[in-house]
């Protein structure tokens, strides 16, 4: 188990409540609305996708708070559909996850179960931060997953 801080960062940002059912119609569609909203105000996009959970415990249809997030530059006089915002720092246990998304699960599992065994407690919040997307060979897939601790 590896711990870092991240420090803080300013982002476009789309957020919304939602179930860990609910969210999948996001997947490929916010994060490209995102991308087009930045170059067309000509914000440097300076980062990976990120997606912030906030409170959700892992059940498919526990309501959390959703917010996906490109990392940007130059964002000013912005005013449109998604948010511009700063991200506080955030200290976290992170691991790389390789490969499927249907597998991050057990991934978790193990970040979480080291967490507790070393005496951390956990935030509530989570990030995955999508550092290789591969839809058409999801073995592929690289993305860190970082869990916010006190």
């Amino acid at each position: 188990m590896q711990i870092k801080e991240i420090k803080s960062m300013n982002v476009l940002c789309f957020s919304e409540e939602t179930t860990l059912v609910e969210m999948m119609k996001h997947i490929r569609v916010k994060a490209n609305e995102l991308h087009r909203c930045a170059i067309d105000n000509q914000m440097e996009i300076t980062g990976p996708v990120y997606w912030i959970y906030h409170g959700t415990d892992g059940q498919p249809n526990t309501r959390f708070m959703l917010e996906i997030c490109i990392p940007v530059f130059n964002a000013v006089n912005y005013s449109g559909p998604f948010e511009v915002k700063k991200l506080s720092s955030f200290k976290c246990a992170f691991e790389s996850h390789y490969g499927s998304w249907l597998q991050m699960p057990q991934t978790y599992q193990t970040l979480i179960g080291n967490l507790f065994e070393n005496g951390h407690s956990m935030t509530g919040v989570n990030r995955e931060i999508y550092i290789n997307m591969n839809f058409k060979n999801p073995e592929n897939n690289i993305t860190e997953i970082q869990v916010g601790i006190k």
